[in-house]
């Protein structure tokens, strides 16, 4: 199923996206002196802050964006609980904002913004949500894809208070997961953490993304040496 292939694609792009940044925050931990990231950070008023949560909201609204990079990021310059509250209310607004621009302006409105290849998986997403158990399926399976999804219920019958009642919970499971990387970063002087810990994770996100582009080339390889 044409679709289903796409959603995987998604997948294993955003996992290798999400090992390349965890990979540059394992060197960065080493060039850069948290703390003086931070102390600045913190000089800088609730200006950063809200820069970080107006941007994790755009990646949402505007569809071509990505914000794996975000919630990493913020873990490691906020701390986890602070920096969690800022990505959760980003991803509040973004879904919001979302819903009411697709439910306000229409597919024809939002369909100009949506690449082709996704333009199917669109289709697809908004026959699954009409209903709340539909959602919820669809929630699931086009995880990595929380703007069509948002877009997509926006053009149903589908309730707001149902669309954020299901959408926000699940999405904030998988962003407490990558700010916990981030704020794990930030433990860099532990002797532990240098020696066993950090090396690890370096090696494990190498290899997680070698297989999957590895698993992609054969995939791409196969297809073209297949007899037209």
């Amino acid at each position: 199923m044409p679709d289903m292939t796409e959603i995987m694609q998604k997948k294993e792009l955003n996992l290798v996206k999400i090992s390349i940044l965890i990979l540059v925050l394992f060197v960065l931990s080493f060039l850069l002196d948290i703390d003086v990231l931070k102390a600045w950070v913190e000089r800088a008023g609730p200006w950063i802050p809200l820069a970080f949560i107006a941007l994790k909201a755009l990646t949402i609204i505007v569809i071509p964006f990505t914000g794996a990079a975000v919630y990493p990021l913020v873990g490691l310059l906020f701390g986890l609980w602070p920096g969690l509250a800022y990505v959760a209310i980003g991803d509040l607004i973004g879904f919001t904002t979302a819903f009411w621009i697709s439910r306000l302006f229409g597919q024809a409105f939002i369909e100009r913004f949506i690449a082709h290849k996704q333009g199917s998986l669109f289709a697809h997403i908004v026959e699954k949500v009409e209903t709340p158990k539909g959602f919820f399926h669809a929630a699931i399976a086009f995880l990595p894809m929380p703007e069509l999804l948002s877009y997509g219920a926006g053009l149903t019958k589908l309730r707001y208070s149902i669309f954020i009642m299901i959408i926000w919970p699940l999405w904030t499971m998988v962003a407490t997961v990558l700010v916990l990387i981030g704020w794990f970063f930030d433990f860099g002087d532990d002797p532990f953490v240098i020696t066993f810990v950090m090396p690890v994770i370096a090696v494990a996100t190498c290899v997680v993304g070698g297989l999957i582009f590895s698993r992609n080339l054969l995939a791409k390889k196969g297809v073209e040496d297949t007899p037209g």
